[in-house]
């Protein structure tokens, strides 16, 4: 489906599509919580807070992401990795019979714990897709994208909308069968993607890269409209 990219101005609600609304309002919450009791320790009047300052600002009052909801990816794609890994197997396997069908004098035994060393890792590594594949998970917000997952090496990858250059669509033959696609994220003219958002619905992944881009096009708009929506709602608290 895709986006409605109408007129509107930008202090209107920004659509997102997924089920991330909720939390950009949190998360904005929190920073407007985080602005006030830093300003409320510094004791900063209007004239100082008009120049430029670098104040030291407490790790307790940073906001805290955690609690916001992340978006899984398909289940599909389990299986997809599942087939990789199936595949890679069936290459091995065909090269070790290949090796002795044209060398039949070779002694087989060194062979076979070659084989027995390779299944001992291939069966290490189908299970830890297995075990990794549901933290694999996925948050779009207003200002960022962020992917991670791991277990024993957990990795977080987070990319602000405005340095955003560009976002491709991709499908393999397997993502063609299992009607899944993956977004490559670029900030840079390079060919190698910064960010890989894979096991993504091909309709999801259509409306995300347009949605990106969008907001890759109008970051500095959409983050003054927020700044002024930020400004009026303090305002009208100080007036109250």
């Amino acid at each position: 489906m895709p986006l409605n990219h109408s007129t509107q101005p930008y202090d209107t609600i920004v659509f997102i599509p997924i089920n991330a609304s909720r939390c950009v309002d949190e998360y904005t919450a929190l920073n407007q919580n985080v602005k006030r009791t830093f300003d409320s320790q510094t004791h900063l009047s209007m004239s100082e807070q008009s120049t430029f300052e670098n104040q030291p600002l407490a790790s307790t009052f940073l906001p805290s992401v955690q609690g916001i909801p992340t978006e899984r990816i398909e289940k599909r794609y389990l299986a997809v990795l599942l087939i990789q890994k199936a595949i890679q197997l069936t290459v091995v396997l065909g090269i070790w019979f290949g090796v002795y069908q044209f060398e039949p004098d070779m002694a087989i035994e060194p062979g076979l714990l070659i084989l027995i060393g390779v299944l001992a890792i291939w069966t290490f590594l189908t299970v830890l897709v297995v075990v990794v594949f549901p933290t694999r998970k996925f948050l779009v917000r207003t200002h960022d994208v962020t992917y991670e997952y791991g277990r024993l090496f957990y990795s977080v990858t987070t990319i602000p909308v405005n340095r955003i250059q560009h976002v491709s669509l991709g499908q393999g033959p397997l993502e063609q069968l299992f009607r899944i696609a993956h977004l490559n994220i670029y900030t840079a003219g390079g060919n190698q993607a910064d960010l890989t958002l894979p096991g993504l619905t091909y309709e999801l992944a259509e409306n995300l890269k347009d949605h990106l881009l969008f907001l890759a096009k109008n970051s500095e708009e959409i983050a003054q409209a927020a700044d002024n929506q930020r400004n009026n709602t303090e305002h009208g608290d100080e007036l109250a």
